[in-house]
């Protein structure tokens, strides 16, 4: 267990162990990018450091994403820190549209419409202070092992030209075997 201090008192946070299974948890230069560039942005991420990157959709007509396979393909939770940098929507994937999405809006803290799939659980999203958000997709068992991180247009296309300049700083991707996403555990070359 450990103290949580949230707001004058403090109290006990009491969680499951759990895994990351992400293995790049903080260097999205290590993720597979299409049609944008990551860029060490030099953003405050939540942990207070100039560590968040920021993903720009290239300005072709594609879907614009960065991905990493090979994970777990029990029920499990996918997790990630965003914040608008210019762009304001997202979805975070497992494997592909069909199997498990949810679509998030950076610019009021909500869960976009229209979420779902074969495997979808549930979306959460938390507002962490300095318009940082923790968003984050339940699956089921079954769903495709991957994460991806796909930028939307402002009315939530996937397929869409960027302006070249905007676009949205990530932090702290997690997956988890679970219902509900616990603390975050960094992750630096293995899970």
């Amino acid at each position: 267990p450990r103290l949580d201090y949230d707001g004058d008192c403090p109290s006990l946070l009491l969680e499951p162990q759990r895994q990351n299974f992400i293995q790049y948890s903080e260097a999205f230069s290590e993720w597979i990018p299409s049609a944008v560039t990551v860029d060490f942005s030099q953003s405050t991420s939540p942990d207070g450091s100039l560590n968040a990157f920021k993903i720009t959709p290239s300005t072709g007509n594609s879907v614009h994403i960065v991905n990493v396979s090979s994970l777990p393909t029990t029920a499990r939770v996918l997790s990630v820190f965003a914040k608008a940098n210019g762009y304001h929507r997202f979805r975070i994937n497992t494997g592909s549209s069909s199997q498990g999405y949810a679509s998030f809006n950076l610019n009021d803290g909500t869960i976009a419409s229209g979420s779902g799939g074969t495997y979808y659980e549930g979306s959460n999203i938390e507002d962490y202070g300095n318009d940082w958000y923790r968003c984050s997709l339940e699956v089921s068992s079954g769903a495709g092992g991957g994460m991806i991180l796909a930028l939307e247009s402002d009315i939530g296309n996937v397929v869409w030209a960027g302006n070249g300049t905007d676009g949205i700083d990530f932090y702290g991707a997690q997956v988890e075997e679970g219902s509900y996403a616990t603390s975050y555990i960094p992750t630096y070359g293995t899970s």
